[in-house]
């Protein structure tokens, strides 16, 4: 960061210094070993060992047996002459292939899901369905509402706060090991890496006067990679431009460190990443819209 000209965020690096950083870099989400692999590559809502959306296309085609034979019931020696059983039965399986469409859909997850499509996920749950004992069950359970329900992304509160504590894991993981004195500030850049200046991140809740530069740099880059990975399995990736615009909405937002995200768009930091790392197709242009200048937002 030498170039900045703010004090807080002046900050020469020897040799040695960057050499410390990049092994923080390296070892920040060690913790992870702890996670389960199911919660860090979860694609889908419903994606616990496996992904449940195969359990509900099958509890389908159950319905759909009973209703086709509830139909040809209907039908022996009745005569249809006017059609009007065959148009409400396929009207009646038509409404459950949308249904199980609709759910297919919402289950990949997103950014947001409205209340009404909330409100769908409980009525298309009511429907019922018959087992080979002739029992009858709800199309989705409790557990499989609560998970469709997930209004981003695709990871519960439970299963979120399961993954958060991998931060937690990394610092006393890297503190349990004996650094020499130049590597002595690893666990702390490390650690730092989802912590917020204004308080609001984890583990620790630290805020900026207490996080340094350092692991500031850390939080940045962390972010940076992480929505523009394009290998995650949960969502498609994203172009260069908007990681930029989310970072700097993040820096706005009190997340990241202002003058440092600045600096890291104004110095073209970025590219030089975006050129080793992304998939050429994920490199647009960035222009000069004010947007990427990060100016705090007026009150």
């Amino acid at each position: 960061a030498n170039s900045s000209s703010d004090a807080d965020t002046h900050l020469p690096l020897s040799e040695s210094d960057r050499y410390e950083l990049e092994i923080a870099g390296r070892l920040h989400d060690c913790g992870k070993i702890t996670t389960p692999d199911h919660l860090l590559n979860k694609s889908t809502k419903l994606d616990t060992r496996f992904d449940r959306i195969q359990v509900i296309g099958l509890r389908a085609e159950l319905i759909r047996r009973d209703m086709q034979l509830a139909y040809l019931e209907r039908r022996a020696g009745v005569d249809d002459a006017d059609g009007a059983l065959q148009q409400a039965h396929d009207r009646d399986m038509a409404a459950l292939d949308n249904d199980l469409e609709f759910l297919r859909r919402i289950n990949v997850g997103g950014e947001f899901i409205d209340q009404e499509t909330l409100r769908r996920i409980h009525r298309v749950g009511q429907r019922r369905w018959r087992d080979g004992d002739g029992q009858t069950h709800p199309f989705l359970s409790s557990e499989e509402i609560d998970l469709l329900s997930i209004r981003k992304g695709t990871l519960s509160e439970r299963e979120r706060e399961k993954i958060n504590q991998h931060a937690n894991a990394s610092i006393l993981m890297l503190k349990g090991l004996r650094f020499p004195a130049y590597l002595r500030h690893v666990p702390e850049y490390a650690g730092g890496h989802h912590e917020h200046v204004d308080g609001s991140g984890y583990p620790n809740g630290l805020t900026r006067e207490q996080l340094s530069v350092p692991a500031r740099i850390m939080a940045i880059a962390d972010v940076f990679e992480a929505i523009t990975a394009h290998d995650r399995p949960y969502r498609d990736p994203i172009m260069l431009s908007q990681a930029l615009q989310i970072i700097c909405r993040m820096a706005q937002g009190g997340h990241l460190d202002l003058k440092l995200v600045q600096l890291f768009i104004r110095e073209r930091v970025y590219l030089q990443y975006a050129e080793r790392y992304l998939h050429p197709s994920q490199i647009d242009a960035v222009d000069d819209d004010p947007v990427y200048d990060c100016s705090p937002t007026e009150e």
